[in-house]
């Protein structure tokens, strides 16, 4: 059995939980551990609830500008969810859908961070579609729409 466990890397230091304990934004887990970068999921409470929080970075911390950007996102967590209801609203009327509120027909699934812009993915509740908001500088620029 030892051998199995040996050769499938159960219990080996590969297999081991990473996490990162950040001043501003809490604790993360590595989800995935290539050489020295990492993807770090963590959460933090969004407007309507907890929303999880993906950033990139190494083993010591995570990337600084996707943290700068992630923190002045939450910061201005008011003003995004705004322009966030704006942009879907038109969504929905591009559709020829009724919208009454992102509240009603969505729930906030994540918020990622890349290279220069923030990402939040949204799930439509009667369809389970997934929306995600493309922001650049707490902007909104588009949306895409995946099924």
């Amino acid at each position: 059995m030892g051998f199995l466990k040996s050769l499938l890397g159960i219990n080996s230091s590969t297999h081991e939980k990473i996490t990162l304990t950040d001043q501003d934004l809490g604790v993360f887990t590595a989800l995935n551990n290539t050489a020295n970068k990492i993807i770090w999921k963590g959460s933090a409470d969004f407007l309507t609830g907890k929303i999880d929080l993906f950033l990139h970075g190494s083993k010591e911390a995570l990337d600084p500008d996707q943290k700068d950007r992630m923190i002045t996102l939450l910061e201005n967590k008011v003003v995004v969810g705004s322009q966030v209801d704006k942009t879907l609203r038109e969504q929905y009327e591009n559709a020829d859908k009724d919208y009454s509120s992102l509240e009603k027909h969505f729930s906030y699934i994540s918020i990622s961070a890349g290279s220069h812009e923030m990402n939040i993915s949204l799930e439509e509740r009667d369809s389970l579609y997934h929306f995600n908001v493309h922001l650049v500088n707490n902007e909104v620029m588009d949306v895409s729409i995946d099924s």
